[in-house]
């Protein structure tokens, strides 16, 4: 009976901590998911910088397309665009959508990711392209693309998902590659990215 007991108390406190443990996880990511939703709301775009690791990054999107890519994120975030935005380009000047551009993407996407859930990785440099502004692809392909290859950066990450679950990993990955697509993918310029819904709490 007592051992029983014990093991029902042991039971219980696995239960307990696992139960903390998913809610520091959930917790993390819904703090980085706020922050990041508030500073592309906010047009503070070196907080975007930072997970995309693209210098200055409203710098390789065409003026032509702020308005309907951006202004669904609010006033600032537009301002930002017009402001910063390459004026001498537009979409039908975008890269080719090469193997070699969905990979460095890939790369830039899956580090993000796992640094989102609290991994020490090195994110891979961006390669040096002044010619570079934009993509011609849809975002629906983009962020395709980005689905087909999640499980692969599951495999990448040696299937260690930091301080998140594996679904929240998911959610960070989907999160990330979700700003390249908005911001370079320009195949259809009249494609809306969608307004960013920041957390009510975490």
């Amino acid at each position: 009976m007592f051992f029983c007991k014990v093991f029902v108390v042991a039971s219980l406190a696995v239960s307990l901590v696992s139960a903390q443990l998913r809610a520091l996880q959930t917790d993390f990511l819904c703090r980085m998911q706020t922050t990041m939703c508030r500073a592309i709301n906010a047009g503070q775009w070196s907080v975007i910088e930072n997970m995309v690791g693209v210098p200055d990054p409203l710098s390789f999107v065409c003026c032509s397309v702020c308005e309907s890519r951006l202004s669904p994120y609010g006033t600032r975030t537009l301002t930002a665009c017009n402001n910063g935005c390459a004026r001498d380009c537009t979409a039908d000047t975008c890269v080719a959508d090469t193997p070699e551009v969905q990979e460095e993407s890939f790369k830039a996407v899956c580090a993000s990711a796992q640094i989102a859930c609290g991994k020490e990785v090195d994110r891979p440099a961006p390669t040096a392209n002044e010619n570079r502004r934009c993509v011609d692809v849809t975002m629906e392909k983009c962020m395709a693309d980005f689905q087909a290859n999640l499980g692969r950066c599951k495999t990448e990450a040696g299937n260690d998902f930091g301080r998140c679950t594996e679904a929240r990993f998911e959610q960070a990955y989907s999160m990330v590659s979700n700003i390249p697509c908005s911001l370079f993918a320009l195949g259809d310029p009249s494609e809306a990215a969608l307004p960013a819904q920041c957390p009510a709490s975490c």
